[in-house]
């Protein structure tokens, strides 16, 4: 199974206690040492509290601590932050949402990720596997419906089942883990190596998955006709 990883962006620009405080942190991250880098992350967090850099650092250390709602959080309020710190933020709430079987938020994180960057492959990577296994989850409702339609509730043994082939699935396939790079507030994006055709080749991709997407929740949606035991 591949190893999640969730990197730590580091501040270049704040001076004195915030920057160093941030230095410790993340070095105390680095070695696996969740609760001190919290403390040493909220601390900087005093000194300037409406640094996006310093809630994503705060939020990759409730992920480490498995405290995935406070991990959520922090993303979103880092989503204020500048473009390459949402696109990471959008990033790791898809592997945070893909961790907890839940498909189309995932689906959602990694799109957003590649609406900021249609270059980020991993992104599109994940969003493909989180696609895949959506439609898997879809599958396993709809025939699970069927089966209280032809004959009443399933047995808790057949339920448990479905569950454990779905828990199974999503931890064979993992999603690619964030890149471990610092991050400079002050940086200035860099031109990438892609020409613009390859770029609107991705985005025309991105563009007819979300319609196959929308496509399969029309149909999950629609009402089915009594007796007929069908989908419609």
């Amino acid at each position: 199974m591949r190893a999640w990883w969730i990197p730590v962006v580091l501040l270049q620009l704040f001076g004195g206690g915030v920057n160093e405080k941030n230095k410790e942190g993340a070095a105390l991250y680095q070695e696996g040492k969740w609760d001190e880098a919290l403390v040493a992350f909220t601390q900087a967090q005093e000194e300037s509290p409406d640094a996006p850099e310093i809630h994503y650092n705060i939020g990759n250390v409730h992920y480490r601590k498995q405290e995935m709602d406070k991990a959520l959080d922090e993303y979103r309020t880092a989503l204020n932050g500048s473009p390459e710190v949402q696109k990471r933020s959008h990033f790791n709430t898809g592997n945070v949402q893909y961790r907890g079987q839940n498909f189309p938020q995932a689906v959602e994180a990694y799109k957003q990720a590649l609406r900021l960057d249609d270059q980020d492959l991993e992104a599109r990577q994940n969003l493909e596997l989180a696609l895949k296994m959506q439609e898997q989850q879809e599958q396993q409702q709809q025939q699970q419906q069927q089966q209280q339609d032809e004959s009443g509730d399933p047995g808790e043994n057949d339920q448990n089942e479905q569950d454990q082939s779905q828990t199974e699935g999503s931890q064979d396939q993992q999603p690619s883990p964030d890149r471990e790079q610092p991050q400079d507030q002050a940086a200035e994006a860099q031109p990438q190596g892609m020409t613009r055709e390859e770029a609107e080749r991705i985005l025309a991709a991105l563009a007819e998955m979300e319609k196959a997407e929308q496509q399969r929740q029309q149909q999950n949606q629609r009402v089915r006709t009594p007796g007929s035991g069908k989908d419609w």
